[in-house]
């Protein structure tokens, strides 16, 4: 799939039911977003001897596991998609925080020149791959919310599985919890399969209830993955530049 094609495809979605579904669920599903041809690809960067340097899971208390950071410039597949997705969940986040009683709004359209390098200890918020093998897991987690890490960092990401699960893997299921005040969290199970994606909350959301609006606390796992290879890929509307070396 090119980039013109990941375009055309989020071209068709319908963000009126796109926001319905993220103000009811706090996830959206996007079927197909990858042909299995680009899925592929970008999961070699994740196994390619030439990819990216893996970075452990386990030094990051945040499961077990290999994360791959994508670092800008992306691949022209992911710019695409980000800049295309940003100015309507931007148009979301900012009617999210509107009846949260916050002040953040941003920007219209993404700003990849405004690189911000992540600070030792801060949550995997920069666009990653995961790789995931047998026993391996992604631990719930909280990133960053609104205006925490820079003005182009909103509290809504995208998820995809460039796998085929019962084929490459078995286990590995995206997990979502949402903390609610004063009552038990709910769990929710969002059902990938190979080339899917999700928008999904990754930090905070409002919902209405009886006597008003209440805030949800959105958190996000992977749970163990019981057999085979699983790559995913997370990607967050804030840009990284690589380290100096």
């Amino acid at each position: 799939m090119t980039a013109e094609g990941v375009a055309d495809a989020l071209a068709r979605l319908d963000w009126h039911e796109m926001g319905a579904q993220l103000d009811e669920e706090g996830y959206a599903l996007i079927p197909n977003l990858f042909s299995p041809q680009a899925a592929l690809a970008l999961a070699q960067l994740a196994t390619s001897s030439a990819g990216l340097r893996p970075i452990r899971l386990e030094n990051l208390d945040l499961g077990q596991g290999e994360m791959h950071v994508l670092h800008d410039p992306l691949a022209p597949v992911l710019t695409t998609l980000r800049s295309a997705l940003y100015p309507p969940l931007a148009t979301i986040a900012d009617r999210w925080n509107e009846r949260q009683g916050l002040d953040v709004r941003y920007p219209r359209s993404f700003d990849a020149s405004a690189l911000v390098r992540p600070q030792p200890g801060q949550e995997p918020s920069p666009p990653h791959l995961t790789r995931l093998l047998e026993d391996d897991f992604v631990a719930l987690h909280l990133c960053a919310g609104a205006g925490a890490g820079g003005e182009c960092a909103l509290p809504l990401r995208l998820v995809a599985l460039l796998s085929r699960p019962g084929e490459d893997f078995d286990g590995g299921n995206l997990i979502l919890t949402e903390q609610r005040p004063r009552m038990q969290s709910r769990p929710a199970v969002i059902p990938l399969q190979f080339g899917d994606a999700a928008v999904i909350c990754a930090n905070q959301r409002p919902v209405q209830g009886r006597s008003g609006i209440y805030r949800v606390t959105v958190r996000h796992a992977i749970s163990r993955v019981l057999r085979g290879s699983r790559i995913g890929l997370e990607l967050s509307f804030q840009a990284y530049a690589p380290p100096h070396r």
